[in-house]
């Protein structure tokens, strides 16, 4: 009998092949320089997110419905505010991110 993590290290090798988030944010790498402007949409309060932008790219602003955001410890910036009605010029960001779509 094989167990869970036997085929899973059999079928997903990596953690990038187990883990659609871990593989997001090496695509949005990609696209994030020390220059960018980084929108976080949905950052919330910042205890359930792996990654970490700060200090990669100019500025990462979060956007979230939960007012914790503005005490998220992995933003520039936290704003309490609906994802529909983003309270930003247009192109004010370089890159937008939305990780909870992959969680």
């Amino acid at each position: 009998m094989f167990s869970v993590t036997w085929w899973q290290e059999r079928l997903y090798p990596t953690r990038e092949s187990r883990d659609p988030v871990c593989h997001c944010l090496q695509e949005l790498d990609h696209f994030v320089s020390p220059e960018s402007r980084v929108l976080d949409i949905g950052a919330g309060a910042g205890n359930a997110n792996t990654y970490a932008l700060k200090g990669r790219c100019r500025e990462i602003v979060g956007v979230d419905l939960d007012p914790r955001v503005a005490g998220n410890p992995l933003l520039d910036r936290g704003v309490v505010a609906d994802a529909c009605r983003l309270p930003f010029p247009d192109e004010s960001f370089d890159v937008a991110q939305l990780p909870q779509l992959f969680a």
